[in-house]
């Protein structure tokens, strides 16, 4: 017979296999609750877990499978799986190698450990364990296709398309194996090959590209379609022919014409949105199709350009010139820059005024309002949302170093596990947590920021996917500012790795013409503002932003938005009191100034819809709507199918499918504003696509289900968070995978526009587990199954006894009851919780991190968890991340008055005493019971320094109540009403304190008692405690002999006080009772031996006594005991530096600065600088120069040491900033100028550089270095006469510089000076024959002289130097060979002369001839010679070589003649004789 342990492992795999998975893991807890020690069980709950993406807790679960069964082969194969998704690969691969030990022979194993080993970067020995797997299991096709995408990224495509055309071998109908082959055989340069592949993907998938075609071909290819053509819609039509050829004619020219196009036309798209890494693989991917395209040649070659590329934009033009030798060079540049109107990539028009790029930044407006204070600013700060000190978080809970923006994936899998969504199977998700409200809320803070004369740019929408991705607000001294600008990509909420410096405003050539406004314009545009979702997330609750810091909106003369051309942006502005007059559209004008800018920050995180924005928008509008007689469904479907992107292409299936079940489908576009409104307020189930549609379910009533359908590509959290703020139940079902990339690239230019194909299926599946059509399956279960599902239960009981013993301090035993509520319950977060108590007591910090930690990913809003991770962060002394785990608790749980305690005791250790009065008041006004009398009076005292008098009254009054007795209580009462103006309550105070205290030394007895109290004397007697604040308070007030008496009465009541004695030391100090004081002091350490501030006062005395060593000494020990006592180190400081040790009292200074900066002057701080500097103690350096300028912004020394740090540091844009803010205060500091011309150098920026080098030496700091940097400079920047100047004035004030006549000789040559040149290199070389480039710059002036001798020693002695020099050969080689030929026209000047010396010697002909053997003269001189001589055949051959040469030598000719006659003659006569 079946046991329940069995029967509910069967019940929960039929709830597995139907994708029940919360049912199917209900069922596997309730068969190990049954028995225990079942592995089945456990392995279960892992793949269900597993399923979940709860990693975690599936790998302890197949563990412990293991353990209860050892040779648990398929646990092992699973667990190797999950750790690889938990990047612990080590992990995986040793547990394969186990399970392989235990089964050699099983294939899942070999390709699992493949796998591990291909995560970990070692693809041959995966490729070794792939060929196990396929030896051991031929027929099987994973292992093939893991081997062939290795191959893939190794680069080696012939054999990654041997290994996927096995897998379609194997598997007729594997559409990745078809992609992936098609992809490699692509990047072989295959085409053909790689199409077909292609089609046959296509074909196993159609309904993506069907949908697609037909919805290019009735939108973008028709007649009387809206509008012009623009990029991305020849894109598609490209892609879309593409496609249909692709089906149909697979062979055709026509495919490789239009996917070669469709890559162009995306590449263009993406140039103009500023994309330009992915527009260049684009344009890539164009030329690997058509190679001969100069079209996208010039694409391309700007591009890179664009990116800084020069070198290889060059090499990109050099190839199409290279393509079309042919064309001149301005041909070519022609055809590289052709285009069609349609596909120009650079913005047209002229403005009427330009500015240029802002000079820097302000990360904060408030920095640049305090840092200028420019006439007519403000900032006004507000708070809407929950936001705190910027804190360090741990690494645990840190954003990546790299961010992505919106698309970031790193930080959208931070967001979702912060979410924590319910995967409930097949692909269902349920999102029901509340961490949206905290990540929303965790949002930068509200403010209104006043520009007066500022302007704003802001990128205008040019057509439908051109929306606005950037603005720029900039103020008057043209500086941006941050933190009201924006860009895309963006950035997620956590994100701290934004760049302002990499704001696109910073690299735009061309402004915009600049539209002057008088008066004051609000600016409320943003990224995306005509997009309904951005609208109504991002700019409207700007507006309340505005009414928040109390700026009246019928005030303001002008409304600055994106635009208003929409019908639901007139209608939100006309419901909200905004008259359309008065509204600017930023896409009319894009850049704009005005007399007063008003600028409020944006609500929250791009996208990210704040819980207050939330209640404006409903307060706004929703109540607004008025009530209609027109009943609309409970039951909708959202359509999408005119929307230009992300459209559901089996729309019309789901909405018959959803018909059945009361579903009506609405099409948002076609209702208006207050329609929508109505529409959403009255639903009760809402399905949509992903989109701004679904932005509607801000007006939606609690309780309403939304189900979201979005692309496995695409998927992000707004509208998840949207219904958490809400109390919406929002669930989101992935739609079908078009698993082709390459097609599936050509279709859509990104993820954010893929269409979404829903299986039908798992929408019902998903309606049956949201409880809105009823399951077939009943969940009933057989009797013997009916036991009460109790593991929940024990769990919490477990808890319960883990709680005890804690404290009872068995933390043995707490240890061991955790582990076993842990084994019962492996999500139990208080489990985990009290684990890492325990383990946190027994000194094991690391574990118990980990604990809590492990608590806070099951439960994130566990306040008392992030409160333990504080204490323990606390505890290693790591404030930051304490502080930042105390402020979680507290947004969990604003009533947690145990975090507010310890928050305090952090911030009291880091020297904030108003954090820390904040914290303290806050704790005790959630628990005063547990504050005693003494507590409360230095609560109060505290909060009178901060000036909290209203708080510090009510500290004071429950100090009485605890004890009446405190009679400088009543004293600090009757202050603190003073300072609210309540002067008759505070007399009443003031009253009783005489009525209590003492008068001249003496206590005053009260006529009577009272209700059986002592009063007067009788009770002051008895109240030590009451005494010693007494003391206190004469001792502040400056009654030193009334404190003394109070607390020589205090010890005599209680004798082991030693803060009594410490104020009688104080006192006695005060008047100059030295030996007094010190005994006091002793006896208040023999009383309380860490009394640290007593060691400082002590220390104070002895120095007085000139007793320097015991000071010293005195004083160190008060900073052993608090590290951070800054008096004690100021006063340490002092007389270390009496006893001359300098450069320890500027550390003393220094740590006494970084804990008290408000105690130092500006001047101080310089000084502490200087000395600091003199140490090389550069970064304690920078803290002092800073807070000397935070002190004094005109200290021009504090911002020139800092550009001199910044400059050593090697940081030279902030060195650029430091010397320029010490320009700005002491124009005529010379040495300023010169430090800020060196940091520009380094920078790159000649012309400034040029500038700042000019004006030093106009401020007389003259040097030759100076004078030679500025001619550096000036060469750059190409002004040759300048920079010779200025080297001949280095020269002049140093002649031994032998760079200055190196250079000097450069800038020379650029002129064609070449005798100087020689003069200046000479020079050099002299100073420093070993510097080779003098040597081979002097070669190159004396070739131009064309003194080949000396050129030749010059460039031979260069080489010698250094052979490696670039063209050095060749260079040589020519020198050489001119002087040759200079040698060898001598020679044949020698032989002319000789010729006509000694004509009858042919020798010398010939000698001349070799030297110059195209010379017909010679030829003709050396015939004659011959004729002379009798040899007629001789000088015929000569005279025709020479008439070869030269065919028009009449002389030669006429020479040929006659010889040839006389040779006739001759033979004739011979003839004759002979006959």
């Amino acid at each position: 017979m079946q046991n329940q342990s069995e029967s509910y492992n069967d019940l929960g795999n039929q709830l597995y296999q139907q994708g029940d998975l919360l049912g199917a893991q209900r069922c596997y807890l309730e068969a190990i609750a049954q028995q225990g020690d079942n592995p089945q069980s456990y392995y279960n709950l892992g793949v269900v877990l597993n399923a979940q993406g709860k990693l975690e807790d599936a790998q302890a679960h197949y563990q412990t499978a293991i353990r209860l069964k050892p040779d648990y082969l398929k646990a092992y194969s699973n667990l190797g799986c999950v750790l690889v998704k938990l990047n612990k690969i080590s992990e995986a691969i040793a547990v394969y190698h186990r399970a392989i030990a235990l089964n050699p022979h099983w294939a899942t194993l070999q390709n699992n450990l493949g796998q591990a080993l291909q995560a970990q970067g070692k693809p041959g020995e995966a490729l070794s364990a792939y060929a196990k797997a396929i030896a051991l299991q031929p027929d099987w096709v994973l292992p093939y296709y893991n081997a062939g995408k290795i191959w893939q990224v190794e680069g080696q495509q012939a054999e990654a398309v041997r290994y996927f055309q096995r897998c379609i071998e194997l598997k007729l109908n594997h559409p990745s194996a078809y992609t992936e082959c098609g992809y490699s055989l692509m990047a072989a340069g295959q085409l053909e090959a790689a199409m077909k592949c292609f089609q046959t993907a296509i074909a196993l998938q159609p309904a993506f590209v069907e949908s697609y075609c037909d919805w290019v071909e009735h939108n973008l290819t028709i007649p009387e379609r809206p509008g012009p053509l623009d990029e991305r819609d020849r894109a598609q039509i490209s892609c879309a022919a593409f496609l249909k050829a692709l089906q149909s004619k697979p062979d055709s020219p026509e495919v490789y014409s239009h996917i070669a196009q469709t890559y162009q036309h995306w590449g263009n798209v993406l140039f103009q949105y500023k994309g330009y890494e992915k527009a260049e693989r684009y344009y890539h991917q164009s030329l690997q199709i058509n190679p001969k395209n100069l079209t996208v040649y010039g694409q391309l070659s700007q591009c890179l350009a664009k990116q800084n590329r020069f070198d290889a934009a060059a090499v990109v033009s050099n190839i199409a010139t290279l393509m079309e030798p042919r064309l001149s060079p301005d041909k070519i540049r022609a055809e590289l820059d052709k285009r069609t109107p349609g596909e120009s990539l650079d913005g047209e028009g002229i403005a009427v005024k330009r500015h240029t790029q802002p000079d820097g930044f302000y990360l904060n407006s408030r920095d640049w309002i305090e840092a200028v204070k420019f006439e007519g600013s403000d900032y006004i700060a507000i708070h809407l949302g929950r936001t705190g000190p910027s804190v360090t978080l741990p690494n645990d809970l840190r954003t990546p170093s790299e961010c992505g923006g919106l698309n970031c994936a790193p930080c959208l899998n931070r967001i979702y596990r912060q979410l924590s969504p319910i995967l409930m199977g097949r692909d269902i998700y349920h999102f029901d947590s509340k961490n949206g409200r905290e990540i929303a809320e965790d949002s930068p803070p509200q403010f209104v920021v006043v520009v007066p004369q500022g302007r704003v740019w802001i990128v205008p929408q040019t057509n439908s996917w051109m929306v606005c991705n950037a603005i720029a607000v900039v103020t008057p001294d043209n500086y941006l500012l941050a933190d009201v600008s924006r860009q895309y990509p963006g950035a997620l909420p956590g994100c701290q790795k934004q760049d302002p410096t990499e704001h696109q405003i910073f690299e735009l050539e061309d402004f915009p013409p600049l539209t002057e406004i008088e008066g004051t314009v609000a600016v409320l545009a943003g990224l995306s503002g005509n997009v309904y979702f951005h609208w109504l997330v991002d700019i409207l609750p700007r507006l309340e932003i505005l009414r928040q810091a109390g700026i009246k909106w019928e005030e303001i003369d002008y409304f600055l938005v994106n635009s208003i051309r929409a019908p639901f942006q007139r209608e939100t502005l006309a419901q909200l009191g905004i008259p359309e007059a008065k509204i600017i559209e930023s896409d009319r004008y894009p850049h704009i100034s005005a007399t007063q800018l008003i600028v409020p920050s944006f609500p929250g995180h791009l996208g990210w819809l704040e819980p207050w924005a939330l209640n404006f928008l409903r307060q706004a509008f929703l109540n607004s709507v008025p009530a209609s007689d027109c009943e609309h469904p409970e039951r909708i479907y959202i359509r999408r199918h005119n929307a230009r992107n992300r459209r559901l292409i089996n729309e019309e299936e789901v909405i018959e499918f959803l018909a059945q079940f009361g579903f009506e489908p609405i099409e948002t576009e076609s209702l208006s504003f207050a329609e929508q409104i109505a529409v959403f307020s009255q639903a009760k189930i809402i399905v949509a696509p992903h989109g701004s549609g679904l932005t509607n379910l801000v007006f939606c009533r609690p309780g309403t289900q939304a189900i979201e359908l979005v692309s496995p590509h695409y998927v992000r959290p707004y509208y998840a968070v949207i219904c958490q703020l809400l109390g919406l139940s929002h669930y989101a079902l992935m739609g079908e995978a078009f698993a082709c990339y390459p097609i599936r690239e050509a279709m859509y230019q990104n993820s954010l526009t893929e269409d979404i194909q829903i299986n039908v299926e798992r929408l019902h599946a998903l309606l049956k587990l949201a409880g809105i059509i009823e399951s077939n399956f009943s969940g009933a279960v057989s009797p013997t199954m009916q036991a009460t599902f109790n593991s929940e239960t024990a769990a919490e009981q477990l808890n319960q006894q883990a709680e005890v013993y804690l404290a009872q301090g068995k933390l043995d035993e707490a240890e061991s009851v955790c582990l076993k509520a842990m084994q019962i319950q492996p999500n139990s977060a208080a489990s985990y919780k009290n684990l890492g108590t325990a383990l946190q007591r027994k000194g094991k910090i690391k574990e118990a991190q980990q604990s809590y930690l492990k608590a806070l990913k099951i439960n994130p809003n566990f306040a008392a968890a992030y409160a333990n991770l504080g204490s323990l962060y606390g505890q290693q002394r790591q404030w930051e991340a304490a502080i930042a785990s105390y402020q979680r608790a507290i947004n969990i749980n604003p009533k947690f008055a145990g975090a507010y305690r310890n928050l305090a005791k952090v911030w009291t250790q880091l020297k904030k005493p108003a954090e820390a009065a904040d914290c303290w008041y806050l704790a005790w006004s959630l628990e005063p019971e547990k504050f005693s009398a003494v507590e409360c009076v230095n609560l109060g005292n505290a909060l009178v320094q901060q000036r909290e008098m209203t708080r510090a009254i009510a500290c004071y009054r429950y100090a009485l109540e605890l004890n009446p007795n405190l009679v400088g209580v009543y004293h600090n009462l009757e202050e603190a009403l003073k300072r609210q103006g309540k002067v008759e309550e505070a007399a009443i105070y003031g009253r009783k304190a005489v009525e209590l205290g003492m008068n001249s030394g003496e206590f005053r007895q009260d006529a009577s008692p009272r209700n059986g109290r002592k009063t007067g004397r009788d009770a002051w007697g008895e109240d030590a405690e009451a005494l010693v604040h007494l003391g206190e308070y004469y001792y502040q007030k400056g009654q030193f002999v009334e404190a003394i008496a109070a607390c020589e009465k205090a010890v005599s009541v209680q004798p082991n006080l030693a803060v009594a004695y410490k104020i009688l030391g104080n006192a006695r100090l005060a008047l100059r009772q030295l030996e007094a004081a010190q005994q006091c002091y002793l006896k208040a350490l023999e009383i309380q031996p860490d009394f640290a501030e007593v060691y400082g006062n002590l220390g104070t005395v002895l120095a007085q006594q000139q007793n320097w060593e015991k000071a010293i000494l005195a004083y160190q020990k008060a900073l052993e005991l608090q590290p951070t006592f800054a008096g004690a180190y100021r006063n340490l400081a002092k007389v270390l530096e009496r006893v001359g040790k300098a450069q320890e009292a500027a550390i003393c200074r220094y740590r006494a600065l970084s804990l008290e900066p408000l105690e130092m002057t500006a001047e101080d701080c310089v000084k502490l600088g200087n000395s600091l500097i003199i140490q090389g103690k550069s970064e304690e350096a920078i803290a002092c120069y800073q807070r000397a300028v935070e002190l004094n912004p005109q200290l021009s020394p504090a911002y020139h040491n800092l550009g001199e740090i910044f400059s050593n540091q090697q940081q030279w844009e902030a060195a650029v900033t430091a010397y320029r803010q010490a320009i700005e205060v002491k124009a005529e500091n010379g040495r300023s100028h010169y430090g800020l011309a060196k940091a520009l150098v380094e920078l790159e920026r000649w012309e400034a550089a040029a500038t700042a080098y000019q004006q030093a030496i106009q401020l007389k700091v003259t040097s030759a270095e100076i004078y030679h940097q500025l001619g550096d400079a000036l060469q750059k920047l190409q002004r040759w006469e300048e920079a010779a100047t200025a080297y001949r004035q280095a020269i002049a004030l140093n002649p031994d510089h032998s760079w200055s006549h190196n250079n000097l000789g450069d800038v020379l040559t650029k002129l064609q000076q070449w005798e100087e040149a020689v003069v200046a290199y000479r020079r050099a070389i002299a100073l420093n024959p070993e510097f080779h480039w003098s040597h081979y710059n002097l070669g190159e002036a004396l070739s131009q002289l064309e003194q080949w001798d000396e050129a030749v020693r010059a460039y031979q002695q260069a080489v010698k130097l250094q052979p490696d020099l670039p063209w050095i050969s060749e260079k040589l080689g020519d020198a050489l060979r001119e002087r040759a030929m200079l040698d060898l026209a001598a020679a044949l000047g020698c032989y002319r002369q000789a010729i006509k010396e000694h004509p009858e010697d042919l020798q010398n002909y010939h000698k001349a001839l070799e030297i110059q053997p195209d010379d017909a003269e010679i030829y003709v001189q050396l015939a004659n010679g011959l004729a002379k001589q009798g040899n007629s055949n001789g000088a015929i051959v000569f005279y025709q070589m020479a008439l070869q040469l030269q065919p028009n030598n009449s002389e030669g000719l006429r020479q040929l003649e006659e010889v040839r006659g006389s040779y006739q003659k001759k033979n004739s006569s011979i003839k004759k004789l002979t006959t």
